[in-house]
């Protein structure tokens, strides 16, 4: 079987899957555009993953390869529209639901009904559905009532990463480490990855420190972070398979998503964090809000706990222990591309390819 994944920025969670499945024997092909993978995400190799790479303007020579499926990573949605002319059935891989996001703009909102309304269209056009979590399976089959089949793939970890066991910082120290992993962390005010009352929570906190790895960081948060030095470390220049290698210097993961706006709240409660499986893969338990599937996850593996808030985490980080071993081939994206697979196999059949 032969996949071309069509991504217009491809994301880490386009490599994961792709070169989960390449080492299950599938082949992979990959058209992008806007910036390439490895200019991205230093340190992630496109060979790794995908057995060619072309962009998209050149597409169209690639349809005399034999290709089974094309599979579209979300953003943008109106991608399955752009990939008809290749005549192969198509899977929308939604990790994000924009309309969900952008509804908080308000339904008189002209960017709102247009989300919506192509969203609608990718969802209903497309031969199958990936999703990240069976809540965000239900929201899409109650609202959009889609005849193809769906299967549940979550953020999982890096397939084949080998994380070695490494000393903890708190053994120099004596200080609690916590660590936040973020492709982009924010500082200001009403966003959902706000770090700012993280911050507030633990300034006062005798020998607490937290360190943020970011991948890419704007002007105005970097100055907040420079700011408030004192008890947030941030760690830059680390490619993302390199950080989950590193992660486990540290005692604690936390996953501080809230925000005071309902709509943007539903999002999350149906997210899959990247993170949390980061955190796992790497052996590390963690501290998260209270959210729908990230709590499912929690209680469901026993890696973590739920907080309200991040006072007092000394407290708060005794009763964060992993309650059994854990299988780092849960958090390995390999784990689930199989049920890939099926889904590819299921939309060629009913095709008739």
């Amino acid at each position: 079987m032969n996949i071309l994944f069509w991504a217009h920025s491809p994301c880490i969670r386009t490599y994961k899957e792709a070169r989960a499945l390449k080492a299950l024997g599938v082949g992979t092909m990959l058209a992008w555009s806007g910036k390439a993978l490895d200019r991205r995400y230093p340190g992630l190799r496109v060979e790794d993953a995908f057995d060619d790479a072309i962009d998209q303007a050149s597409a169209h020579k690639w349809q005399e390869r034999i290709m089974d499926v094309v599979h579209v990573a979300h953003p943008p949605a109106e991608a399955v529209n752009e990939v008809q002319f290749l005549n192969l059935p198509i899977v929308y891989d939604c990790h994000d639901l924009e309309s969900v996001v952008r509804s908080g703009l308000g339904l008189g909102n002209i960017l709102t009904k247009t989300m919506i309304k192509v969203e609608r269209d990718a969802i209903t056009n497309a031969d199958g559905l990936v999703v990240v979590t069976e809540d965000m399976e239900r929201y899409i089959k109650e609202e959009y009532a889609p005849q193809c089949p769906v299967a549940v793939i979550p953020n999982a970890g890096f397939p084949g990463l080998d994380v070695q066991s490494i000393p903890k910082l708190s053994r120099r120290d004596n200080c609690l480490h916590l660590v936040y992993s973020a492709a982009k962390p924010h500082w200001g005010d009403g966003h959902f990855r706000d770090l700012k009352w993280v911050w507030q929570d633990i300034a006062d906190q005798y020998a607490v420190k937290l360190h943020v790895h970011a991948l890419m960081l704007d002007d105005e948060a970097k100055m907040a972070f420079e700011r408030h030095s004192e008890h947030i470390v941030l760690e830059m220049g680390n490619g993302p398979m390199e950080l989950v290698a590193k992660l486990g210097q540290y005692d604690i993961g936390i996953i501080p998503h809230v925000s005071s706006d309902l709509e943007v709240m539903k999002h999350l409660h149906m997210s899959s964090p990247n993170k949390a499986y980061e955190y796992w893969q790497a052996g590390l338990p963690m501290l998260a809000t209270p959210l729908l599937e990230t709590g499912k996850l929690l209680r469901r593996t026993g890696i973590g706990i739920e907080v309200n808030d991040y006072k007092d985490v000394r407290s708060k980080s005794q009763l964060c222990k992993i309650r059994r071993p854990m299988s780092s081939d849960n958090a390995d994206m390999k784990w689930y591309a199989g049920d890939l697979i099926k889904l590819y196999e299921k939309m060629v059949r009913t095709n008739g390819c």
